[in-house]
């Protein structure tokens, strides 16, 4: 069973947030959501697929923890993402680092994507001879550093105890996910340039990222 859709013992149904499960229902549009207002969170929770377990003793999916928790971290170590910015070039001594980055999955990839575009991102307005249009051209693409970030939170490993570090140079943007390949790829399809996983570190966290559009 993958990591995400296991019950997580060491917490309870009161780790998890019913207003942020609300938050999501009335962002996705979910027909769902009228439906909870006249229920309690276990019914909620189980329709759902949030939680494990028999009746009298209820747990929490790990994926109900990533998504619907304000600090994941106190559940899976290290479950948050440093930014630092090397203004010189990584082997300079002289860096910036940001604030760590925290909170659910989903608020974590806004808030990254959020620093990263007030940062760093620049446009540059370039004017053509003859035309009346200017080309505008930026130093990196959004859709690029989007699918990057929600990659590298989406796909890591929560076992691992190391945070996604980016890091960022004047040439070049390096995002650091330490979860490492999917287990089901081998040498030989390294070898082959032919990769094709057999598997999903994180089917349902997948799935949650997919409805908020953000995979």
């Amino acid at each position: 069973m993958p990591f995400d859709d296991r019950a997580n013992t060491q917490a309870s149904l009161e780790d998890v947030s019913m207003v942020l499960v609300q938050d999501h229902l009335r962002e996705v549009a979910s027909r769902l959501q009228e439906w909870t207002e006249q229920r309690n969170k276990v019914e909620v929770l189980e329709q759902m697929l949030l939680v494990e377990g028999p009746v009298e003793n209820r747990f929490p999916r790990n994926v109900a923890l990533m998504m619907f928790n304000e600090h994941p971290e106190k559940f899976f170590p290290a479950t948050w993402v440093d930014v630092v910015y090397f203004p010189k070039g990584e082997g300079d001594p002289e860096y910036i680092e940001f604030p760590r980055i925290t909170g659910p999955v989903p608020s974590m990839i806004r808030k990254t994507l959020e620093l990263l575009q007030t940062n760093f991102l620049r446009e540059k307005v370039l004017k053509q001879p003859r035309k009346a249009e200017a080309v505008r051209v930026w130093n990196y693409p959004y859709a690029a550093l989007e699918e990057a970030v929600a990659n590298a939170l989406s796909h890591r490993d929560y076992l691992v105890r190391e945070q996604v570090d980016i890091r960022v140079s004047p040439n070049f943007i390096v995002l650091l996910n330490y979860g490492g390949p999917d287990r089901s790829i081998h040498q030989e399809d390294l070898n082959s340039g032919r990769i094709r996983p057999r598997r999903y570190r994180n089917r349902r966290l997948g799935d949650f990222l997919k409805e908020l559009d953000l995979t």
